[in-house]
């Protein structure tokens, strides 16, 4: 396990290097950015029709948390759904393609090694398109109360969730040469 992390090295390295993980950072930013404003946007029409309602029928509690945050989760474990096999459609089928696979396998590692490298190197790149979504709580931190420990569970699923996606790519990635099956 102690060359582990030179492989992991080589497929973050790999990744980056391509405009692929640039490419899918920038989308995921892009459509997440998007349903946050939409959300936003509509939270605040609610809030002002509660809010000019609110006269006839008493005050009602509306949080940013549950009205905004939620359904943006939701909505980006779908976009996760659609972009994270295209982080992974590369791993093995690739290296099947160009022939390198062999090479792989007679350096001094074990299958093991080889599968957590590769997995731990996606996950990497999936945090990397993950953590810059976290400005979006703490933008709202500022404007009021945030519940940071829903928020602090809602991304850990997601994190989690993406890690079981990237499982299943990997599984699908070393079934194939073909990296678009």
């Amino acid at each position: 396990m102690r060359r582990l992390p030179t492989l992991w090295r080589r497929e973050v390295k790999g990744a980056f290097l391509s405009p692929v993980a640039w490419s899918l950072i920038a989308i995921f930013l892009l459509v997440s950015g998007y349903f946050f404003y939409s959300l936003l946007y509509l939270y605040g029409m609610e809030s002002f029709e509660k809010m000019r309602l609110a006269e006839a029928v008493g005050p009602q509690e509306l949080t940013v948390g549950h009205y905004a945050l939620r359904p943006l989760v939701n909505n980006l474990g779908v976009v996760l759904l659609m972009l994270l096999p295209l982080v992974t459609m590369r791993l093995f089928s690739e290296e099947k393609r160009s022939g390198s696979i062999e090479m792989l396998f007679t350096w001094p590692l074990t299958d093991l090694e080889v599968t957590l490298g590769k997995y731990l190197a996606a996950v990497t790149v999936y945090a990397a398109m993950l953590l810059p979504t976290l400005l979006f709580p703490l933008f709202l931190s500022f404007y009021g109360p945030t519940p940071w420990g829903h928020v602090g569970a809602a991304w850990l699923g997601l994190f989690l969730m993406g890690g079981a996606f990237i499982a299943l790519g990997l599984f699908v990635s070393s079934l194939t040469e073909n990296q678009v099956v």
